[in-house]
């Protein structure tokens, strides 16, 4: 650069509408960190003012992507979701906060940024931006400056230009030192051709919402229902999908190949571009303009509390064990006392639930919707599909986390056809009179225990932790051993510093170096976003 000054790190806005994010997507942006001048590609979705009830609403295309990016891009690669904070924006916010994170991200450096939007190079949707350009000129970013829109579907900002004159889209788009910003694909591979494969997937998704009704109302409540979203998957007729074979098919069939697979285990878990009704678990994941859609807010908590923590288990009920914890980052021990939960006696399904802000832990800085994106990766890496496991946003609406008793009325409140119980581990029932909201909580709450070092191994007949509260072991079924493992967060966050402080250190490196504790996705999202290095 002339006299010596850096040029500007060069950072590519993937703006699409990622319904959900598929292998074509994902092969071009790792292609673009990889083989062109940009420093990093930036993912970009189209934000909550794109939901519809025909497709999977914004947080779920959010949790998709992040799963997408840390489970099947390795984390030296140079690609990254939106701040996870943003899946609640509009379009142009999410654009807005993907640019500042970029920003962060190179800071000292300046950034040039340049937009690939493929889809609608030109506009013209009803349920997307008028067009890329449109969008563009909503955010603050390019105010004042002239938008060049090219047939390759690339879009260039060029920020020496004034307002544009009405000449934008014959301008040419700016280029980094003659090289191609969009690089070959390798013999025969084309971005019209990857295009085939964004076009079949949403084809199969439009076959798959014209095909499948929803379970019915005995199946949402049936306890002894293992079926998970298998439930979801009757024609309205009345019979089953199958293939050629007779075998029975599923989302995840459907979409297999063409999106990863992290992305089609979890459409298959959480119900997503099936019919409704949905099983109450998967109404969380549901776009907001569904009925169905379950949000908690201050006023739904104060309701749930005024009602109370329910009524004991009863015949007919799904029995729900809820796993709450920070989950900052989620560990295999997690995992694992999960796995336990779901093979438990007396147990239908376990639900995964992260907390939201704690004044009272300054220690948790990462936001609550990091912490859900990654429980998701990490449970889809972790447990197979039908595994009647789930991540549910109980608190991600919620400014302060609840308490377990008002998680607990919370729960009952939004489904009352469940049976909630609490796992927690042995060793905190000395504490339970310390906790917010004790007396009530002691009163209604039923405990599923996890031995812990110290105490009862929670076998037939063994003396339970605590004789004030209802409660039992949780047990496997049919005489499964118990797999137990002590991991903490904690330590996972003080191995990510110690690995980030070592001058050199790869993010691929940092990964490597946290697997033995946490999954891969979790380990690259650690080691992506540098995270955790202030401890």
């Amino acid at each position: 650069a002339a006299g010596g000054a850096v040029p500007p790190a060069l950072c590519v806005l993937f703006l699409a509408r990622f319904d959900p994010v598929n292998q074509s997507q994902l092969a071009v942006a790792a292609d673009l960190a990889l083989n062109s001048d940009a420093s990093e590609v930036c993912l970009v979705p189209l934000g909550s003012d794109y939901d519809s009830a025909a497709g999977a609403g914004s947080l779920a295309r959010h949790a998709l992507l992040h799963a997408a990016v840390n489970t099947h891009l390795g984390p030296d690669t140079a690609v990254f979701a939106p701040p996870p904070h943003s899946w609640s924006s509009s379009s142009a916010e999410t654009f807005e906060a993907v640019v500042r994170a970029s920003r962060a991200r190179m800071a000292p450096r300046d950034v040039a940024f340049t937009l690939l939007a493929p889809e609608f190079p030109a506009g013209g949707e009803a349920a997307a931006p008028a067009s890329a350009a449109a969008l563009l000129a909503a955010t603050s970013w390019c105010q004042g400056r002239r938008i060049s829109l090219c047939a390759d579907g690339t879009i260039a900002c060029d920020p020496e230009a004034g307002p544009g004159s009405g000449d934008e889209e014959q301008a040419s788009p700016r280029r980094a030192a003659g090289k191609t910003l969009f690089p070959s694909l390798g013999p025969g591979c084309t971005l019209a051709q990857l295009d085939i494969v964004h076009e079949t997937t949403a084809r199969r998704i439009a076959a798959l919402g014209s095909r499948l009704a929803g379970p019915s109302a005995s199946d949402v409540e049936d306890r002894s229902g293992r079926r998970g979203c298998a439930a979801a998957m009757t024609p309205a007729d009345g019979s089953a999908p199958e293939s050629e074979s007779g075998r029975r098919l599923s989302v995840g069939d459907a979409l297999a190949g063409l999106v990863p697979a992290a992305v089609a285990s979890s459409c298959q878990r959480y119900g997503l571009y099936g019919a409704s009704p949905r099983t109450p678990a998967q109404r969380h994941w549901a776009p907001p303009s569904c009925p169905s859609s379950c949000r908690v807010s201050e006023g739904v908590v104060r309701e749930a509390m005024a009602h109370g923590a329910g009524t004991a288990a009863a015949s007919g009920r799904r029995r729900v064990a809820v796993l709450g914890g920070s989950f900052d980052p989620i560990t295999r021990a997690h995992l694992m006392l999960a796995a336990d939960g779901c093979i438990g006696r007396g147990v239908d399904e376990v639900w995964v639930v992260p907390c939201g802000p704690r004044p009272d832990k300054p220690g948790l800085r990462t936001h609550v919707a990091e912490r859900l994106f990654d429980c998701v990766a990490a449970v889809e890496a972790a447990l197979p599909a039908s595994a009647p496991v789930f991540v549910v946003p109980l608190e991600l609406h919620v400014p302060i986390a609840l308490s377990t008793f008002e998680l607990l009325c919370t729960a009952h409140r939004i489904h009352e056809g469940c049976t909630f119980e609490l796992i927690a581990g042995a060793d905190l029932a000395p504490s339970l009179p310390s906790w917010r909201h004790a007396d009530q909580l002691m009163a209604a709450a039923s405990f599923l225990w996890v031995p812990r070092p110290g105490y009862d191994g929670g076998g037939d007949g063994a003396s339970l932790p605590s004789s004030d509260v209802a409660g039992r072991w949780l047990v496997p079924r049919n005489g499964m051993p118990r797999v137990a493992m002590r991991m903490s967060s904690t330590k996972v966050r003080e191995a990510a510093a110690k690995a980030a402080s070592q001058r050199g250190t790869l993010p691929g490196a940092v990964a490597a170096l946290l697997s033995a504790m946490v999954v891969e996705p979790t380990a690259a999202r650690i080691a992506r976003g540098k995270l955790y290095r202030a401890e």
